[in-house]
């Protein structure tokens, strides 16, 4: 049996990652804004009509109840790092590319994961074919293609979903003016045809049309972490004596980042009785700002160690046994990043506000915004400089 390779991927990319970051209510409309324009909605956004591309101001006005984000790409980076530790729970062959991670493991061993992350899942003889695999999967599911039907899967392929595995419009659009809505005909044009219609990403086309064998998924290299740990002398499972654990190891942790800013806390507790065989409970949190502070990185992790601690008692109570006790709590800080990365972040988001707002003005406003005009080679002083209306 040929072994497959698994492609793990998220849709709509940039709005599931501000969802998971600010905590949104998963119910709402969610919409992503760059430069005035959508980039990214959630399914209840497309439910409500709205779609790519059109203005912030038209989707607002056709769905006032959505809730309007900007970009950030600080958070889609910590979001990502939050994605590939969940995969690497399972796998330790990994290769990232966000939104894109290819690994090597069974379906059945991700199917959960990609249930709870409402992430696509593919598997395929080679990484083009179960990269499309995924893309052509359902949000929460997982599609497999065997060496044998691996033909049929790409003939049948729609070209307009090459847009979802990193094509331009331009290219799905020019497939479709060929006649090719599916890749059936497609790949029955050779490389120099479609290096002539697309140039090079007709060429990087090609390669997915016509597959071949790709070298295994190599062993991943998590990114540098801060890891403190605590060896509890007698086990409990009460979070008045393990909270303030939580609390000590998440200050010797702060003051170990030194420069850098951490965007998610990771706590995992070790269960009583490792040697039966019992797994580590794990538990994650990604922060809404990256920050150094340790009084705000101490909220998180009770927080989080609170929740944690909570669903163990609630599985206690379910399966009706006796309250599992805790002999080991690791804290982790990860998605460490310096200063200057969160800062360039913040500039940018504080621009497009700005610029977002005084957008908004025009419009309610026309004509009342001036911006200032220099014309060069002006033969007197006074008339350098004028004043022009916004956005002309």
């Amino acid at each position: 049996m040929c072994p497959l390779t698994g492609c793990f991927t998220i849709k709509e990319y940039p709005a599931w990652a501000l969802s998971l970051v600010k905590r949104c209510d998963p119910r709402r409309p969610l919409i992503v804004q760059e430069d005035a324009h959508i980039i990214a909605l959630n399914r209840h956004a497309t439910a409500a009509g709205l779609e790519v591309g059109m203005t912030a101001a038209r989707a607002r006005s056709l769905c006032p109840s959505a809730i309007l984000l900007l970009r950030d790409a600080v958070s889609e980076y910590c979001a990502w790092e939050y994605v590939v530790e969940q995969i690497h729970r399972i796998t330790p062959f990994l290769e990232s590319r966000q939104p894109v991670a290819w690994f090597d493991a069974l379906a059945p061993e991700i199917r959960e994961t990609a249930s709870r992350l409402r992430a696509c899942v593919g598997f395929a003889p080679d990484r083009t074919t179960a990269h499309l695999a995924a893309v052509w999967s359902a949000s929460g599911r997982t599609t497999v293609i065997p060496k044998q039907k691996v033909d049929t899967f790409l003939d049948a392929f729609p070209s307009r979903l090459l847009v979802e595995a990193g094509f331009s419009e331009a290219l799905a659009d020019g497939l479709e003016l060929l006649g090719c809505t599916k890749l059936g005909p497609a790949r029955r044009l050779t490389k120099r045809q479609v290096v002539l219609a697309f140039g090079k990403e007709g060429e990087r086309l090609h390669t997915v049309l016509h597959p071949s064998a790709s070298k295994r998924v190599s062993t991943f290299h998590p990114a540098p972490t801060v890891r403190r740990h605590f060896e509890l002398e007698a086990p409990c499972s009460q979070a008045g004596d393990l909270l303030p654990i939580v609390s000590q190891l998440t200050e010797r942790a702060a003051d170990a980042m030194k420069e850098q800013f951490a965007g998610q806390i990771r706590i995992i507790l070790h269960l009583e009785g490792r040697s039966e065989g019992r797994s580590p409970y794990h538990g994650s949190r990604v922060l809404p700002h990256p920050t150094s502070r340790a009084d705000t990185l101490e909220r998180f992790a009770l927080r989080l160690g609170a929740e944690m601690l909570g669903g163990l008692h609630q599985e206690a109570r379910a399966s009706r046994s006796r309250h599992t006790d805790i002999d080991r709590i690791d804290l982790i800080l990860a998605s460490l990043m310096t200063g200057d990365l969160v800062q360039a972040s913040l500039f940018g988001e504080k621009l497009r506000q700005v610029t977002s707002a005084v957008g908004d003005v025009h419009r309610k406003y026309p004509n009342a915004i001036k911006r200032s005009v220099v014309r060069a080679g002006a033969h007197f002083h006074e008339d350098r400089f004028g004043l022009s209306t916004w956005g002309t």
